[in-house]
């Protein structure tokens, strides 16, 4: 009986190595390292709305410059004619960054509208060109890929591309021309110091 049994179990394919080779082989790499190419790619879909993004990109650059002199224009009423004692400069300078601040949030709120704009156009176009490629393939190549993965990428993996579109780009420039214009008014005020913060500064990225 031990022998016949034997024997049934040497007969028996190994369907466990299969199914395992199967799963590895539908699995997908869950990370890619920055493409460039990939980069232009995502980004060519803002082409049609060209005047748009450049609108967007002169938005940010004037935001980024906004904030840095946010902060110079407090330190320059506290220092001035309130330290001064003077009345009429403090409420000129109240009345002047008021309108600053103003202003201010009036860019940040049209750069994340014309951000919203942008992106929800390009990913239009991208989900239409996904979905009439699609409409193109043959019935093999819905055999070798799995509904799942195509809903994914027309859902999850388009929302990635959003929110690169609306966010990733424009909030790193802003945050790029922050870093500039504050660097801009540290080596104004004490350029000693800001050799030091340079000097510091690869020590503090280690």
């Amino acid at each position: 009986m031990k022998k016949g049994k034997q024997a049934e179990k040497v007969g028996q394919p190994d369907m466990s190595m299969g199914l395992s080779r199967a799963k590895h082989s539908d699995r997908e790499e869950q990370s890619r390292q920055l493409d460039l190419t990939l980069f232009r790619r995502m980004f060519s879909y803002t082409a049609p709305y060209k005047s748009r993004r450049n609108l967007l990109f002169l938005v940010v650059v004037i935001r980024g410059i906004q904030i840095p002199t946010v902060g110079w224009a407090i330190s320059a009423i506290i220092n001035g004619p309130i330290a001064g004692g003077n009345w009429y400069g403090t409420m000129v300078a109240s009345t002047a960054f008021l309108l600053l601040c103003i202003f201010t949030q009036l860019t940040m709120h049209y750069r994340q509208l014309i951000a919203l704009r942008l992106g929800e156009s390009a990913v239009f176009d991208l989900r239409t060109d996904v979905f009439n490629h699609l409409l193109r393939q043959p019935m093999s190549f819905y055999h070798r890929f799995r509904l799942g993965r195509l809903l994914s990428r027309v859902t999850s993996d388009i929302e990635v591309i959003r929110a690169g579109i609306q966010n990733v780009l424009f909030v790193s420039m802003v945050q790029a021309a922050q870093m500039m214009g504050a660097a801009i008014f540290m080596a104004w005020y004490n350029w000693r110091l800001f050799l030091a913060i340079v000097l510091m500064s690869p020590l503090m990225y280690l």
